[in-house]
């Protein structure tokens, strides 16, 4: 968990005291009494101001007015975390927390000042595509030119010393120009700036140290002290890597915050273990070692967000300094728990729970066209690959739009682990719901539960009525750290769309993750049962490190609902329009009845199901499908040696209209041919191919290796490699090379195996 501590802001914004009194009597019952003093910017008590604690796990909302002494006083009687707002603005990132049979008082003391916080919160810390102006001397203050101010900043220590030759900035982001100047003998550095216009301090490393305000202010000398500690410690960069050597113990100082990381491994604390914390949105990696206590100290600069990672263990939380100023500290505790897949590749074999792999209707980028004046859901498109022929079945289902849709019920889950602050992954998230929002209609019903280490209803489900804006502001609040632990936040989320169930709508949950769940996967199953035949469930997995067989276990028994995304930006497309019509089927029980002539005989098939052969052909069953929604099927055959003339394929489809409850049927036909290219399709048609056979061996591979069935793990990693040779021979195709690289690495840890375990060469 991280612990950080408040961060001072400039003119003392905010004051925040807890005091927590429990009582020894464990079993009495929960009574928090809550006395939050509220005064304004001169300190003077502020009576008749709006006192509000959100009850964040079900934003129910106490309100109380101050009084003559500016004291509001609430009796919490439910364990929870509330966050506390005066007039309608937050005052604290840190809510107040009441536990189960916890007994009593917590003071708060608020200092009200919406126009400071305000431009507080106008700080960035982008210092990207600035001009730098250097400031050469000083303008004596009758000289000071008309629209100008004369400025003077004071650098001290925390000891109240003045600091001569500091870096001064004074930022103008509106008019992207940074003013630089030193601090002379005396401390002070002198600027001769426009006035009416904000101006950052940053003064060495420390960025965003205070502000200046003038907003309606010309011809004036204006004063400001700003506090600048040096840390005594040493930083040499190497390429990108930054090392730093600092002597301990260490006070928190302004300039940068001070943050400590426990590890544990194997239920003892990790000694000079290497980690590293990568700062996101840049290159620079800072580089650290734990000492005997198992913990390692950053001094790491203010407005950045530092993902944490281990040797053989990546994105494992986040450190989140994006708000601090001045003074900030903090720490986390973790467990190291090591990837066997990144600490010995060498010898790592996946089991089929550990497998990752990237379904094939991934790389179906072409539209199946669909032709207005006679709509078919059936598309056929066939290819010669090496020995063989390839028939592509197409599947596309119209989409539904506006009015047309049915009730919408969407409860979302989602994975705020700190892995997600990395590689786009949550700002593609918030665009993408805030795209459906706007989507939404007023009388459609969403809710929100996020999950890391902990669960968190971000919004119970309730109609969107009026309250967009409300619940995009919600939306861009989100932050990720910590780890993952979806249980109960898996039971929230399915309590929440069953509380407006709407059996004429679509009922839809749809869950984000993007790593490996502390949980077992049975466990997990096991809380999703009694709701799973009632609500759909789609799944989105991003990355290339998240578990591929939970996402998959999950989703819909009756529907190809896993969708992935191996970029954070791709996150963005998955919020569509094909996502909100999700829950609702356009085609169900769907049948495919294949007849062939020419001597064609099947041999293998991918995105069928229950899939019976019958003379002259096959029959199979298809996932339902959804408004908006295309799904390729492959079925391959071989052609015996003395066959003649035309190889045909009848494809039969037949399938029940959500819409009217009629069953339908369609019939296309399709010439097959060994070898060649035979249409434009047929560059995307072979990927497809590629990417389930090679699939299908590596499923293979994982059940034999499972099983200790060496030789046929082999046989099916033999298969594989074989075929992606014959199909893409010196292909620059990357998807290509990544799953060939893969298939290299299993053979030759699959040999260091047979070679320690002597189980055969």
């Amino acid at each position: 968990m991280m612990h950080l501590k408040p961060f001072a802001r400039p003119a003392a914004v905010l004051l925040l005291v807890l005091l927590l009194l429990q009582a020894g009597n464990a079993s009495a019952q929960t009574s928090m009494d809550v006395e939050v003093t509220v005064v304004d910017d001169r300190q003077q008590p502020l009576p008749d101001a709006r006192v509000q604690l959100l009850e964040l796990a079900t934003h129910r909302q106490l309100e109380q007015s101050s009084d003559g002494r500016g004291i509001a006083q609430f009796r919490l009687d439910k364990a929870g975390e509330y966050q506390v707002s005066v007039n309608d603005q937050v005052q604290s990132s840190d809510p107040v927390v009441v536990r189960a049979n916890q007994h009593g008082s917590t003071s708060l003391y608020l200092t009200y000042n919406p126009s400071l916080q305000e431009r507080t919160r106008r700080q960035t810390f982008d210092r990207s595509r600035l001009a730098d102006i250097a400031v050469q001397g000083q303008v004596a203050p009758a000289d000071v030119a008309e629209g100008y101010n004369r400025i003077e900043i004071e650098v001290v220590n925390s000891a109240r010393q003045r600091l001569p030759g500091k870096r001064v900035c004074l930022v103008s982001l509106a008019n992207r120009k940074r003013y630089v100047a030193f601090s002379d003998a005396s401390g002070m550095a002198y600027f001769h700036l426009p006035g009416k216009t904000a101006y950052d301090i940053d003064v060495e490393e420390q960025l965003n140290a205070s502000f200046i305000i003038q907003d309606q202010l010309e011809g004036y000398t204006l004063s400001q002290t700003v506090v600048y500690d040096q840390y005594d410690m040493t930083e040499t960069r190497r390429n990108d890597t930054v090392l730093q050597q600092i002597r301990l113990p260490v006070e928190d100082k302004h300039s940068r915050a001070v943050y400590r990381i426990r590890v544990r491994r194997d239920g003892k604390t990790w000694n000079n273990g290497l980690l590293f914390l990568d700062e996101i949105g840049t290159r620079t990696v800072y580089k650290g070692r734990t000492d005997g206590k198992g913990e390692a100290v950053f001094i790491l600069p203010f407005g950045k967000k530092y993902l944490v990672h281990f040797p053989y263990e990546r994105d494992v939380d986040v450190v989140n300094l994006e708000d601090a100023r001045n003074i900030a500290a903090g720490s986390l505790d973790l467990t190291y728990l090591p990837n066997p897949a990144l600490e010995h590749p060498e010898r790592f074999v996946p089991t089929p729970a550990q497998l990752m792999l990237t379904d094939f209707p991934y790389y179906h980028r072409n539209p199946y066209p669909l032709d207005p004046a006679a709509p078919s859901p059936l598309l056929l498109r066939a290819g010669g690959i090496g020995p063989e022929a390839v028939l592509e079945i197409g599947l596309s289902a119209r989409a539904i739009e506006g009015s047309a849709r049915p009730p919408l019920n969407m409860a979302f889950l989602l994975d705020i682990s700190g892995s997600m602050s990395g590689y786009e992954r949550i700002e593609s998230l918030k665009r993408g719901l805030i795209a459906v929002l706007g989507k939404l209609r007023e009388r459609d019903v969403l809710s929100i539960t996020l999950f890391n280490d902990n669960q968190r209803l971000l919004l119970p489900a309730q109609a969107l009525g009026k309250d967009r804006e409300k619940i995009i502001a919600l939306v861009q609040g989100i932050e990720p750290s910590g780890g993952t632990d979806m249980k109960a936040a898996l039971e929230t989320a399915y309590t929440q769309a069953t509380r407006f169930y709407r059996p004429d709508g679509a009922n839809t949950l749809v869950l984000l993750s993007d790593g490996y769940d502390s949980n077992p996967i049975e466990t997990l199953l096991a809380v999703q049962a009694p709701w799973k035949d009632k609500i759909f469930c789609t799944a989105i997995g991003v990355g290339n490190d998240y578990n591929y067989d939970l996402l998959k276990r999950l989703v819909s028994n009756g529907a190809d609902l896993l969708q992935q995304a191996h970029e954070g930006a791709e996150l963005e497309r998955l919020f569509s329009e094909k996502l909100i019509t999700l829950g609702q089927p356009a085609m169900r029980d769907l049948r495919v009845e294949v007849r062939v002539e020419g001597g064609l005989t099947l041999r293998q098939t991918f995105g069928l199901r229950n899939v019976t052969q019958v003379p002259g052909g096959f029959n199979a069953t298809l996932p339902d499908l959804f408004p908006g929604q295309e799904l390729p099927a492959l079925v391959s055959f071989t052609r015996g040696a003395a066959a003649a003339g035309a190889a045909r394929a009848t494809v039969m489809l037949s399938y029940i209209n959500a819409q009217t409850g009629r069953r339908e049927q369609r019939t296309e036909q399709w010439s097959l041919q060994e070898g060649g290219s035979p249409n434009a399709g047929f560059e995307e048609h072979r990927k497809l191919y590629a990417v389930a056979f090679a699939n299908d061996c590596l499923l293979r591979m994982a059940r034999s290796f499972e099983q200790q069935k060496w030789s046929d793990c082999k046989r099916a990693l033999d298969e594989g490699q074989a075929r992606l040779q014959s199909l893409y021979s010196g292909t620059n195709d990357a998807d290509i090379q990544v799953l060939a690289g893969k298939f290299q690495l299993y053979v030759t840890a699959l040999k260091n195996i047979a070679y320690q375990q002597k189980i055969g060469k």
